[in-house]
């Protein structure tokens, strides 16, 4: 499976469910979610209002993501627990966000390749992956 990592940092935030959608949830990748409990919103660091959130909103900054390069089928299963399950096993927490082509998961850049190698992932782990990195995006390929 090749895997792409984008350098930009992003931030996952969580406003109250009857928020109206934020006109600073833009970018090349964003996702808004709504469910009755909440909306929640992954975009760029660099977006987030100077003078902050809604009162009341929660935010975590500093995510990477990987896209899972596609498209997949529907029947295709096991994208996303390919690459998750020896994540978790690392200890390393991830975001998930699937589309209708792909998966994309976000890993915190305090996590170091080093924590990766650990997870036995090679698609994650190349000597190329370097979450501190701010150089443009890598693509990797799994070697099985």
């Amino acid at each position: 499976m090749q895997l792409q990592l984008f350098p930009e940092p992003y931030c996952i935030c969580r406003l109250d469910a009857d928020e109206p959608v934020p006109d600073w949830a833009i970018g090349t990748f964003v996702s808004v979610t709504r469910t009755p409990d909440e909306l929640s919103i992954v975009c760029p660091d660099s977006v987030i209002p100077e003078a902050g959130l809604p009162a009341g909103a929660k935010s975590e900054c500093g995510w990477r993501y990987l896209k899972a390069v596609g498209p997949f089928q529907f029947s295709e299963v096991g994208i996303v627990a390919s690459l998750a399950s020896p994540l978790a096993a690392a200890q390393v927490p991830i975001f998930v966000i699937s589309t209708f082509d792909t998966d994309w998961l976000l890993i915190h850049r305090r996590f170091s390749t080093r924590q990766l190698r650990r997870s036995k992932q090679r698609s994650i782990t190349s000597s190329d992956l370097d979450l501190e990195s701010e150089s443009s995006d890598k693509r990797l390929t799994d070697t099985q």
